[in-house]
C-alpha cells in the first residue's frame, strides 16, 4: 500500500508538471529552455514508468539519459557557481537512481526519484525568482 500511494504521488507531480508547463503563456513557450526541460519531464516518466512496472532496465536507462543531458546544459556551461553546485547534488542523486536500478531496489530508487523530483521543483523555484528579479531590473533600467 505504501509503494501505491508514493508511485500515486510522484505520478501526480509529474502530471501537475505537464499542465503547467501547458498553462505556460505564449512567451515562454518560445523560450529554447523548454525542449531541453520537457526531454528531461519524458526521461522522469520514463524513471516512474521503470519502478512501476519494475523495469529496471528502463529505469537505468532513462536515468542514464538524463544524468547525461546535464553535461550539455547551457547553465552547466555558463558557469553559474550556484547552478554547478545543485547541478552536481542533482546528478549525484540521478547516480544513485542508476545504481539502485541496476540493484533492482525499489525503495532505494522510490527515494531516490523523491529525491530528484524535489530538487527539481526546487531549481525551478528559484530560477523562476531569478528571471522575476532579472525582467524587474530590466525595466527598471529602461523606463518608456
Amino acid at each position: 500500500m505504501r509503494n501505491f500511494k508514493l508511485t500515486f504521488c510522484l505520478f501526480s507531480a509529474v502530471l501537475a508538471g505537464f499542465i503547467a508547463a501547458a498553462a505556460l503563456p505564449e512567451s515562454n513557450k518560445n523560450d529554447p529552455g523548454i525542449p531541453f526541460m520537457r526531454a528531461k519531464l519524458t526521461y522522469m516518466q520514463g524513471i516512474l514508468e521503470g519502478m512501476t512496472t519494475e523495469k529496471f532496465d528502463l529505469l537505468v536507462t532513462n536515468a542514464t539519459l538524463l544524468r547525461d543531458m546535464n553535461l550539455t546544459n547551457s547553465f552547466f556551461k555558463l558557469k553559474n557557481q550556484e547552478y554547478l553546485r545543485n547541478i552536481k547534488q542533482f546528478q549525484g542523486r540521478v547516480d544513485r537512481m542508476i545504481v539502485a536500478g541496476k540493484e533492482q531496489n525499489l525503495t532505494n530508487a522510490s527515494e531516490c526519484y523523491t529525491q530528484i523530483a524535489s530538487a527539481c521543483v526546487a531549481c525551478h523555484k528559484q530560477f523562476r525568482r531569478d528571471q522575476f528579479v532579472r525582467e524587474q531590473l530590466r525595466i527598471a533600467g529602461n523606463p518608456k
